[in-house]
């Protein structure tokens, strides 16, 4: 390990919130170590074959079975956000020169897998909504050349099928796999008890008020399919877009840009340097866009 990697790395956010004895990448690994307790709990009393009764006796005959639920999906998306912030602060401060191309490439790895832990999990609602997410899905993997259509089989099962596999995979390897990176990256087993305790009581705190039910099965909904907020950008893209493009071209694109910012070089002048500069603007405009976009469509989802 280098010097460089050695040495705190502090974009312009961090450089803020150090003064306090805290990282975004702590926020981040704290929120994991709750989402992943709560979720061991929840995992024990969750029945695949019977999604909706599940989620039902979870919220309402589990003692104490809505915090651990609210908890679990507040600080899955704690996790999220606050990673998603902790990537935006190295390519704003260009921190990531600073690391190896590997520990660039986990943290990159981390966000897939976080993402694939927060989809899985709403997948496993087994409502209306998840039920066409799973299915939107499903069809973007199979866009994938060659095995995309094993991808599919793997990780979302056979179509209109149970949740067998997405709850396997929600528990195992969308599980370990983003705590296993985490650890490479961070070089440590946990965030510590004072920061792990905070995100554990901020987030049981708000699920007290946040603590949403199971929603209503495909034979009984009635209007527009909605999948989670980070996919509703791709399903306004999907308006307008062919399937292969917002998969391949879109989606592709994104994780080929944020990984390849580590392969720049770290030169502030020359040809690099305007490869880079171009690289990082390029990563904001379409992280902030697609934001956004979500952020349209989760508005004119309510009404707003």
């Amino acid at each position: 390990m280098s010097r460089a990697e050695r040495a705190p790395l502090a974009g312009p956010l961090d450089a803020r919130l150090r003064p306090m004895g805290l990282t975004l990448g702590q926020v981040a690994f704290g929120a994991l170590v709750v989402a992943v307790s709560s979720g061991v709990v929840l995992g024990l009393a969750y029945d695949p074959a019977e999604p909706l009764r599940s989620t039902e006796a979870i919220s309402g005959a589990l003692p104490f079975g809505f915090l651990f639920r609210g908890a679990h999906i507040l600080s899955a998306q704690l996790f999220f956000v606050s990673l998603l912030l902790h990537t935006a602060d190295h390519v704003l401060g260009r921190s990531y020169r600073q690391v190896s191309r590997l520990s660039w490439w986990r943290l990159v790895l981390v966000g897939l897998g976080a993402l694939g832990a927060m989809f899985s999990g709403f997948l496993l609602r087994g409502d209306a909504d998840a039920r066409a997410a799973q299915a939107i899905a499903a069809a973007g993997l199979k866009v994938v050349p060659m095995f995309g259509a094993d991808i599919s089989l793997g990780l979302l099962g056979e179509p209109g099928g149970g949740l067998q596999a997405p709850y396997v995979h929600h528990l195992v390897t969308f599980t370990l796999a983003p705590w296993l990176l985490s650890l490479a990256h961070a070089r440590r087993a946990w965030a510590g008890a004072l920061v792990t305790g905070a995100v554990a009581a901020l987030t049981t705190g708000a699920a007290l008020v946040y603590h949403p039910g199971p929603g209503l099965p495909s034979d009984l909904h009635r209007g527009v399919l909605w999948g989670p907020w980070y996919f509703m950008g791709a399903q306004e893209l999907l308006r307008h877009l062919p399937l292969g493009v917002v998969v391949l071209v879109l989606g592709g694109g994104a994780v080929g840009l944020t990984g390849g910012l580590a392969h720049t070089g770290g030169a502030s002048a020359g040809r690099r340097g305007r490869v880079e500069a171009a690289m990082r603007s390029a990563w904001l405009l379409a992280v902030g866009g697609y934001l956004l976009l979500c952020l349209a469509s989760y508005l004119a989802r309510s009404g707003k």
